[in-house]
């Protein structure tokens, strides 16, 4: 059925506009914009993600007579009728949207920064893609997608964010499921697996650091309920590890700030056929997606070709190892490393200063009370600031004048976070400036030694010289 409908098929490609500022694209099935199965599946094989022709196709509508997409409904009427509500002609699945021309997308949040997707979907509107689905991969490969989704088999995507903060030299992979992948400086290498959005253009992902953990959901299809929201698709990830974990892992390799930009998910079985929408993005940072035209970083175009190629300055390339990476997730992930985890998210937090020295001093005064607040054992001493610089002194110094340092340094921070918790003001002076970065340093210093070697047995202990 899907191959008797493919012979009476053609596909617009449509024409880019601007309008407002915005880029999009206007369908009107001229005779020049219309092309046949095989010029379209062309057009997909030529070049990355990135290339014109391939985003044309991708997003190219299907032409087709309704005769023949009522019947391939009619049949999926039947052959699907578990998964359908009769009285609105809907189908539910746990992927995105098939199409710009109808359906419903519902967003889940789970822990670790998964994101499930539940859809509804107009019948005939999913029929369309089937057919579209068809004529990318063949009709065999369709058909044996739909049998899989029948028999149960869950639905595999990644959850993948974008960072701000951090480009790396290489791609990696420090635990199972887990990827760290650095994104192609050329736009005709960018993989197919980046969202296209209108308002993000290839060059805006190019350098850029993206982490995918293997998820998967299920069921795979089911039928909409009353209430669309209540949908019976839930998710697992392979991994014990977040996304959250994997940029403080990079965020203390570079001693500097990283966060996620945007999440979006990636369904490596299904992309070809449905490419997610911009529907699919869900912001993340405060202030967004950093822009590419900052110091040390500059693009430039192929005016031949189109290309649009970006260069980064070696400083600004972190090229972190594998297993030092692997190394620290490990540790983050232990159920009993909780406060080193915590002190990590504050650390990393207190090194972005977007927000001001204030929340800086406050977010790093937290950082330390988690690391180094510790007492005797059962005892119960009050003074918070004296213990603190005590035990980060004993835990840290290597001799009598290092101890001396440390514990002015971090009494002197307790001190300006102390202030800036009663007052709400930091002076934004070199004293303060130095003072913070010195403490950043120490209490990172501290995360390291606990995720090599572990805590003290007795804090008591140490400040002894035990």
């Amino acid at each position: 059925m899907l191959d008797s409908v493919l012979r009476a098929t053609v596909f617009d490609i449509g024409h880019p506009s601007t309008h407002g500022g915005r880029r999009s694209r206007t369908y009107s099935s001229l005779s020049n914009e219309v092309v046949s199965v095989p010029e379209f599946r062309q057009l997909l094989d030529i070049g990355g993600s990135g290339e014109p022709n391939a985003v044309s196709a991708r997003r190219a509508r299907l032409i087709c007579s309704k005769g023949n997409i009522s019947e391939l409904t009619e049949f999926l009427r039947v052959a699907l009728a578990d998964y359908i509500d009769p009285t609105e002609d809907t189908i539910g699945h746990a992927f995105p949207k098939v199409s710009g021309d109808g359906g419903s997308e519902f967003y889940n949040a789970l822990p670790r920064d998964v994101r499930v997707t539940s859809t509804v979907t107009p019948l005939e509107v999913f029929a369309r893609a089937l057919v579209k689905g068809a004529a990318i991969a063949g009709s065999q490969r369709i058909v044996s997608m739909l049998n899989g989704w029948v028999s149960g088999e869950p639905i595999r995507f990644r959850t993948c964010a974008i960072l701000n903060g951090v480009t790396i030299k290489r791609s990696l992979r420090p635990a199972s499921g887990v990827e760290i992948i650095a994104l192609p400086w050329s736009t005709d290498e960018l993989p197919s697996f980046l969202p296209t959005p209108v308002a993000r253009e290839p060059e805006d992902f190019l350098g850029r650091t993206v982490i995918a953990i293997d998820s998967q959901a299920s069921p795979p299809l089911f039928r909409p309920q009353y209430r669309a929201w209540d949908s019976p698709v839930s998710a697992t990830q392979r991994s014990e590890i977040g996304v959250d974990l994997v940029c403080q892992a990079l965020a203390l390799t570079r001693d500097g700030p990283v966060d996620v930009a945007f999440y979006w998910n990636d369904y490596p079985d299904t992309y070809e056929l449905f490419p997610p929408s911009s529907s699919s993005l869900d912001g993340g940072a405060r202030h967004g997606l950093e822009p590419q035209t900052r110091v040390g970083r500059h693009l430039s175009t192929d005016h031949k070709t189109g290309v649009v190629n970006l260069s980064v300055s070696d400083h600004l390339v972190s090229d972190p190892s594998q297993a030092e990476i692997a190394k620290i997730l490990n540790a983050l992930a232990r159920p009993d490393f909780s406060p080193v985890r915590s002190a990590a998210s504050r650390w990393a937090k207190s090194k972005d200063s977007y927000d001001g020295l204030v929340d800086q001093f406050v977010d790093l005064r937290m950082a330390l009370e988690t690391l180094y607040l510790h007492d005797f054992a059962d005892e119960n001493s009050q003074e918070m600031r004296f213990r603190l610089a005590l035990f980060g002194a004993w835990y840290l110094g290597i001799d009598f004048e290092d101890r001396k340092r440390i514990r002015k340094t971090l009494r002197d921070a307790y001190d300006r976070a102390s202030g800036a918790v009663h007052t709400g003001y930091v002076e934004h002076n070199l004293e303060n400036l130095g003072l913070l970065q010195v403490a950043q340093n120490l209490c990172r210093q501290g995360i390291f030694k606990m995720i090599n070697q572990g805590f003290p047995e007795d804090w008591g202990d140490l400040v002894l010289g035990g």
